[in-house]
C-alpha cells in the first residue's frame, strides 16, 4: 500500500504560482528547517471546493533549504497534503519508510524499513498520507520548494476519491 499518489485529474501548476512561491519571502515556522509562507493558491478554484466540501483548509509554499534535513517524522495537524513541486536539487528526496519485523527466532534483531522514494514530477500534483512516517532530505545547492494545500480532518484515501471524482483542467 503506497503512502501517496500522483493525480492525473488535475492539471500542472500555472507559472503565476510557481513564480509567487520562488519570490516568497520565507519564515521559519517548525525546527528543525520547515520555513512556510502563506500562498494565494488559497483563493483558487480547487481551494474554494474543497473547502466548501470539507471544511478548513489552507495553501502555504514549504521551503527545505539547501544543506537540510527534516527528519523522520508524521504530521499530526494534518492527515495528508496535495504537493507540487516547484523547486528540487538534483540529490534532494522525499521518502517514506515502513518498519520491517525479523522473523521470530532469528538470531540477531535487527530494525529494518521498507523505504519508497517519492519521485516527484515539477508541477504536478501528488497526495501525500501524511500519518504515516516520512522524511526530506535537501543537501542542496538548490532550496527545495513545494506547494502544499491541507485540507484539515480529511483522510488520504477520502481525498484522493473526491479528487478523482472531480477532475478539473484549471486552477483559476
Amino acid at each position: 500500500m503506497s503512502n501517496f499518489t500522483y493525480i492525473t485529474t488535475l492539471p500542472v501548476l500555472p507559472d503565476h504560482y510557481i513564480n509567487e512561491g520562488m519570490a516568497a519571502n520565507f519564515q521559519l515556522k517548525f525546527r528543525p528547517c520547515s520555513y512556510r509562507v502563506r500562498s494565494s493558491f488559497f483563493h483558487s478554484k480547487l481551494a474554494t471546493m474543497l473547502r466548501n466540501k470539507f471544511g478548513t483548509c489552507w495553501a502555504e509554499y514549504i521551503s527545505f533549504k539547501a544543506g537540510s534535513y527534516y527528519d523522520w517524522h508524521c504530521d499530526f495537524s494534518r492527515k495528508c497534503a496535495l504537493n507540487w513541486l516547484i523547486n528540487t536539487s538534483p540529490r534532494s528526496i522525499a521518502m517514506y519508510r515502513e518498519l520491517v519485523l525479523t522473523p521470530p527466532g532469528t538470531p540477531t534483531q535487527t530494525i529494518l524499513f521498507d523505504m519508497e522514494e517519492i519521485n516527484y514530477t515539477l508541477y504536478h500534483p501528488v497526495v501525500l498520507n501524511t500519518h504515516h512516517e516520512h522524511a526530506v532530505i535537501n543537501p542542496g545547492p538548490e532550496d527545495r520548494i513545494l506547494l502544499s494545500v491541507t485540507v484539515e480532518n480529511v483522510e488520504y484515501y477520502e481525498l484522493l476519491e473526491w479528487l478523482s471524482q472531480n477532475p478539473m483542467d484549471t486552477y483559476d
